[in-house]
């Protein structure tokens, strides 16, 4: 991983952006590329192993219910935490990241206020004015009132060195900016867009595709709350991102409740998990003016159902309740028929609650590097024959002739000289063979009508047939030790696992099953 930047190269970084110091600048940027790239090169981020951030799964909106969000420190640099992490499975470049994305921001060919996702969001029919919308996208009134008083190219200086800043949070210019620092897609979520006018509903959702022409891959960050956003107030108001990771599962822990269960717990049981600000050290500055729904409360007729009266006081309780539940499904499946398995599973409490025996997550993990299947263009008209020599090799026609030949001289056989075209109408024949398998090579040529192949027979002649099987050899003998009857065709074998692995690359197709591994 990249070194962790210390607190002199940013302070170094935001005196050289005061002070224009391009020299300063261009040093600091060229060192922590370096790092950066050569982590990335190593990318392989071990997402299964991040704890999954429990307050922020329950704002995931429809289009994320398929990702993870995962834990994330909200130190005030928790945008940067949270791209390092989906790109490394650490912080360990949050530091790096921010300094770059400090850089990128102070460029002085880059206007971000005019990104074309910027321009067309903007385009939509809106109640509000741009500037209105413009002023949601850096969070910071100071920056706002230089972009209106001095221009936009100001407004970004000033950011640059505002973000070169520890614990400064992130607006999404940030999400531009750091796009263009790592070459990565950066999908945005918003957990909560009812509110929403639809210039900024495209805006917080969208995908952030870097300047170059080619992306390396994309993470997703979503906007989130520290305290989950779950009270009785309008709005919802983040202070906090988090990295989405895209899992697969059979069956978790969750789906120990069925919906009815789950729209009660969400009201009872969330509100007594939240975070307090102790916990927590919050980015304190929220995304300002996104009005939100409020969350809605869960009918009286199902609170009445469990008997709920007041909300949970700790974590604890929820333990305390799946406990008193297992306990009671103990006590109904003890005393019932002991034979009676499927029973104890589905054992239900008051009806409502339905357990069963569930299964592990499976963790699906990525895979890096070339795409996998075949190297080759197959869509074009290309004939079985010329995909077959494409492994076998241009000459090797002409090498097995002249190998067998030998064999030829060395048996005295009748025939003379075997030539390309004699191998290449063996090898045929013997496919033809393997597709028409008989008892005896003499059925071939047989003159039953029953047994005998037409093509095979009309094609070559039995003798010149046998003379051919018995003379074909792929390596010369005086120049291979043949020690063993693998060896009589090692040339053929070696040659064929070179153009196997040229034309096709395994990757994530491999499987080694244990018949592979020799025994001892």
């Amino acid at each position: 991983m990249a070194d962790k930047v210390t607190s002199y190269d940013l302070s170094a970084l935001q005196s050289a952006l005061t002070n224009k110091d391009e020299g300063v600048i261009q040093q600091l940027h060229a060192k922590h590329l370096l790092q950066l790239e050569s982590s990335l090169q190593q990318r392989y981020p071990q997402l299964d192993i991040v704890p999954t951030d429990r307050v922020a799964e329950k704002l995931l909106p429809n289009a994320a219910l398929n990702y993870r969000p995962l834990s994330t420190p909200a130190d005030g640099n928790c945008f940067f935490n949270a791209v390092s992490i989906a790109l490394v499975g650490s912080t360990a470049l949050a530091e790096t990241l921010r300094l770059l994305t400090a850089i990128e921001i102070g460029k002085a060919d880059n206007n971000y206020f005019l990104h074309p996702i910027i321009e067309t969001a903007m385009s939509l029919p809106c109640v509000h004015q741009r500037e209105t919308h413009m002023s949601l996208l850096t969070s910071d009134d100071e920056v706002e009132h230089t972009r209106h008083e001095n221009g936009d190219m100001e407004a970004l200086q000033q950011l640059a060195i505002k973000t070169s800043t520890d614990s400064y949070w992130a607006g999404f210019i940030h999400f531009l900016a750091v796009s263009n620092v790592t070459g990565y897609n950066i999908k945005s979520f918003y957990p909560q867009t009812d509110c929403l006018c639809e210039p900024m509903k495209l805006l917080l959702n969208s995908s952030v595709p870097p300047s170059t022409d080619n992306s390396c891959g994309q993470i997703n960050i979503m906007w989130s709350n520290v305290n989950g956003g779950i009270s009785e107030q309008a709005m919802f108001v983040p202070n906090h991102f988090v990295p989405l990771s895209e899992e697969v599962f059979f069956y978790s822990d969750d789906d120990l409740y069925d919906d009815k269960t789950l729209a009660i717990l969400d009201r009872v049981i969330i509100p007594s998990l939240v975070t307090t600000a102790s916990e927590w050290e919050t980015d304190n500055v929220p995304l300002k003016k996104l009005k939100c729904l409020s969350v809605p409360k869960a009918p009286a007729e199902v609170e009445n159902t469990l008997n709920v009266e007041e909300k949970v006081a700790s974590e604890d309780s929820l333990s305390d309740l799946e406990s008193f539940s297992s306990e009671g499904c103990d006590s109904e499946s003890t005393s019932g028929d002991e034979g009676d398995d499927e029973d104890d599973i589905k054992t239900s409490v008051d009806g409502i609650i339905n357990w069963f025996e569930p299964f592990r997550k499976i963790i699906k993990k990525p895979f890096y590097g070339e795409k996998s299947g075949p190297t080759v263009n197959l869509e074009q008209e290309t004939s079985e024959l010329n995909l077959l020599m494409s492994f076998l090799g241009e000459h090797f026609l002409d090498t097995t002739a002249s190998v067998s030949n030998q064999y030829v001289q060395m048996y005295k056989m009748k025939t003379s000289h075997l030539t390309a075209k004699d191998i290449a109408v063996y090898i045929g024949l013997r496919i033809v063979m393997g597709v028409d398998p008989k008892s005896a090579i003499d059925d071939y040529w047989s003159t039953d009508a029953c047994l005998v192949n037409k093509f095979v027979s009309t094609t070559i002649s039995k003798n010149l047939f046998k003379d051919i099987h018995r003379a074909f050899h792929v390596d010369d003998p005086r120049n291979t030790a043949q020690t063993s009857a693998l060896d009589r065709v090692n040339s053929l074998l070696s040659n064929m696992k070179t153009k196997s692995k040229e034309f096709f690359n395994l990757h994530e197709n491999i499987s080694i099953d244990e018949a592979m591994i020799k025994f001892h």
